[in-house]
């Protein structure tokens, strides 16, 4: 009996030592603990003839962000320095006075000292306090076909925001879509003056819109939309614009997934009507064109009008008359709030290419998406 307890007992300890050993490997097999990031903060003073000189020791190959909130003056600007020799490195960057807060990234690339000025933007209030946090911080999204961030889309509009860290630096994002629907970007800066560059592009990356957010901006349509046919990924492609200068600015963009366009694009997606008819016509997009089928007899005359439209004119619906075999064209008729007229040189069928047009007026801000057109035969 003692016999098998003592071997009981020394199976046990060695179970024991077993049991130990692999907690061992499981900790240390690992190798090097991974580094916690760094982060910086604090509050500082700026007098109104000295800056104050912010010292930090900081780690190689690491992308760092530094935020500055003023607390009674007008705006920060901050200038980095080498740690050794105080040489500037790179150009200051300032939020300005309008936009009080600053943010701004870099790339660190040897480990060792640097040290940040910071001042006020403003020289007619030159002191005050500051609040400031550095940090280290990963770039949110790459411009790399595998770097695109994955966004969600519903048919709600809804934001995420981003940040473009320096002056070449391209996001990425990525919306799926369901086939025949229209996606819908808009992406805006902290002022009306401070915007980025913004295109819709295919994976692979062709440009499926215009890659100027100003322009789209001044026609008062608030977003980029594209849609896609077989069901395929869109990606968002953010870039600094003109007026980002040197500073880092931070961006937010509303994205929404705006359904099923209402009729094809191409002849061969036509939806076919019979005259008379009117309908509502919904332009999903600034290059959104909706094709209809009608069948038109040789000798008649038929109006083209645009009803009403949702907002006032100068804008209508512009037709262009095609023939069956897309042989002959009748461009840009405009067929607004007066009417064009079209006389059918042979019976037939022919195509109404239907896009929003504009006739040069002044315009409120919004520009509108939905229109009644009408087509009637008015033949004495």
């Amino acid at each position: 009996m003692n016999r098998e307890w003592k071997s009981l007992k020394r199976m046990a300890l060695l179970s024991g030592v077993f049991l130990l050993g692999a907690c061992a490997i499981k900790q240390y097999g690992d190798g090097t603990p991974r580094e916690e990031p760094q982060v910086f903060q604090g509050e500082g003073t700026v007098s109104k003839t000295e800056p104050n000189a912010l010292r930090f020791t900081l780690r190689a190959d690491r992308l760092y962000r530094f935020d500055c909130t003023p607390v009674g003056m007008l705006g920060c600007k901050a200038q980095l320095r080498d740690g050794v020799t105080l040489e500037p490195i790179g150009a200051p960057w300032s939020s300005g006075t309008q936009v009080q807060h600053l943010t701004f990234f870099w790339k660190q690339a040897t480990a060792g000292d640097v040290v940040l000025d910071i001042e006020s933007a403003s020289e007619q209030q030159p002191g005050g306090v500051f609040t400031y946090e550095l940090r280290e911080t990963q770039d949110d999204a790459g411009d790399a076909l595998d770097q695109a961030v994955l966004q969600p889309v519903t048919d709600q509009q809804t934001s995420f925001d981003g940040f473009l860290e320096h002056a070449e630096d391209v996001d990425r994002w990525r919306f799926d879509v369901p086939a025949n629907h229209t996606l819908a970007v808009g992406c805006t800066g902290p002022t009306d003056s401070v915007a980025p560059a913004f295109e819709l592009i295919r994976p692979e990356g062709t440009s499926l819109t215009a890659d100027r957010a100003a322009w789209f901006q001044s026609l008062g349509i608030r977003f980029l939309a594209a849609k896609t046919t077989g069901g395929d990924a869109i990606d968002l492609r953010v870039r600094v614009s003109g007026v980002y200068e040197a500073n880092s600015v931070p961006y937010t963009c509303t994205v929404q997934d705006v359904g099923v366009d209402d009729f094809g694009d191409t002849p061969s997606e036509a939806t076919v009507v019979t005259v008379p008819a009117q309908l509502s016509v919904h332009f999903n997009y600034s290059s959104d064109v909706d094709v209809l089928a009608v069948d038109l007899a040789e000798g008649h005359a038929y109006q083209l009008l645009t009803v009403s439209a949702q907002g006032n004119p100068p804008f209508y619906i512009g037709t262009t008359v095609l023939n069956a075999q897309d042989t002959t064209r009748w461009p840009e008729l405009v067929s607004n709030d007066q009417g064009a007229t079209f006389t059918a040189p042979t019976t037939g069928r022919y195509f109404l290419a239907l896009e929003r047009a504009w006739d040069g007026g002044i315009w409120k801000w919004e520009v509108p998406k939905t229109f009644t057109y009408k087509i009637t035969d008015v033949t004495p």
